[in-house]
């Protein structure tokens, strides 16, 4: 198709140019040039929508902090931010979100404060930080409160995972403390059927500095489990009516039992099963009082 050229003059081009200026322009009687009203008015809109989107994502924010809970978890060098969210029990850990089976995580929690080498601060709402670490893994916050409790409840399990983690971190504390939280471990109904292989590999690397088989080890840690009910009944009401001296209470017969590692189990679980909440957050509250107490042998 040919093109058609159309040919103005100069005063037309000129004449063109001005009606242009004049429609996207008004003149003041300052002699100076200013937006036309239709672009203000664009311009306003554009800012006052920004202004709105950012606005809906500041309420929604709001909004999912205050529908769940976080307490911060310090293992010496490590910490966590353990979140329930409705039916979701969440650790962030690094830059990870983690979902956890309920059961497994409270066991988890009850075994390793019980050894006195945990901090645990007081449950809030969620903080800035726990926020932005579920955006950075791609939790939808600007969608509100419900929508981020689909997602958190629609997260892969990672309990096996974050069991196996967690109590690896255990370690830094040496061989005999690592050596009660496996035993521990093994014990403990849930953990000791998914982490039992892993926990007797584990066991195998340090079974020469601790001088005990696994098998007389997981035998010392289920007889201390089943025991332990019956020693700390008055402690363990101390212990969910905040005593701050609860946790040593309960350690009475560590002291008296035959061998280390069976003292280090009978204490060990005389705290375990000290415990009475039946949520994280319960627990959480209760292990607060274990703070810095390190178990006495």
């Amino acid at each position: 198709m040919s093109r058609k050229v159309v040919h103005i003059t100069e005063s037309q081009l000129k004449r063109l140019i001005e009606k242009v200026i004049e429609e996207q322009t008004v003149s003041n009687t300052d002699g100076n040039f200013h937006m036309g009203q239709s672009a203000i008015q664009g311009a306003q809109s554009t800012k006052a929508s920004g202004l709105a989107a950012k606005q809906a994502v500041v309420k929604a924010a709001g909004e999912v902090a205050k529908a769940g809970k976080q307490a911060i978890i310090r293992i010496g060098n490590v910490t966590i931010t353990a979140i329930t969210y409705g039916a979701a029990v969440i650790w962030l850990i690094g830059k990870g979100v983690y979902k956890l089976t309920a059961a497994i995580a409270n066991s988890l929690i009850k075994l390793i404060t019980a050894t006195g080498k945990v901090v645990v601060g007081a449950a809030t709402v969620l903080g800035t930080a726990a926020i932005n670490g579920l955006k950075a893994a791609g939790i939808a916050i600007e969608k509100g409160a419900k929508w981020v409790g689909q997602q958190l409840n629609s997260l892969k399990d990672s309990t096996v995972a974050v069991g196996k983690w967690l109590i690896g971190v255990m370690k830094q504390f040496g061989a005999r403390a690592w050596a009660k939280v496996l035993a521990g471990a093994a014990a403990i109904a849930g953990l000791g059927q998914q982490l039992g292989g892993w926990l007797q590999s584990q066991w195998t690397s340090i079974q020469k500095e601790i001088g005990v088989a696994w098998n007389q080890a997981k035998s010392w840690a289920s007889g201390a489990l089943k025991s332990a009910g019956q020693a700390i009944s008055n402690a363990a009401s101390s212990v969910k009516q905040g005593v701050a001296n609860a946790a040593n209470t309960v350690a009475g017969a560590a002291g008296k039992a035959a061998g280390w590692l069976q003292g280090f189990l009978s204490e060990l679980f005389n705290r375990f099963v000290s415990f009475k909440g039946n949520d994280m957050m319960s627990i959480l509250s209760e292990a607060r009082q274990y703070n810095g107490k390190a178990i006495v042998l």
